[in-house]
């Protein structure tokens, strides 16, 4: 805030000690929309992109486990039951794949006979 050149213009400042205008935070941000709204929105967008895939690093690290059947991490509970729920329903279709070449070898054999 202290390097804009808004608040280290003389005419400015002297402009903000007679209307009692506080050149603060936010007055700098609705100036610089004002002055160059592509630039400050092309500016939070990359902001907030590298913010919020610097915040899915850090969880997803956080939620793997590194390795472990399971993840020890409290943001990994959930990942955790939808794991165990792919087991289960990849050991259910094992099961009845199981089943069904056992009927389908028990009807071979009958048919031989």
């Amino acid at each position: 805030m202290f390097y804009s050149y808004l608040y280290r213009d003389a005419s400015l400042r002297s402009i903000n000690c007679l209307n009692q205008v506080s050149i603060n935070f936010h007055f700098l941000m609705e100036t610089y929309l004002e002055q160059w709204p592509t630039r400050c929105v092309l500016a939070f967008s990359i902001m907030f992109c590298f913010i919020g895939s610097w915040c899915l690093r850090a969880c997803s690290y956080q939620n793997t486990g590194y390795g472990d059947v399971y993840p020890s991490a409290y943001c990994g509970c959930e990942e955790k039951y939808v794991h165990t729920f792919v087991l289960n329903t990849e050991l259910a279709k094992e099961y009845h794949l199981c089943a069904a070449n056992v009927v389908k070898f028990a009807v071979k054999v009958w048919y031989l006979k």
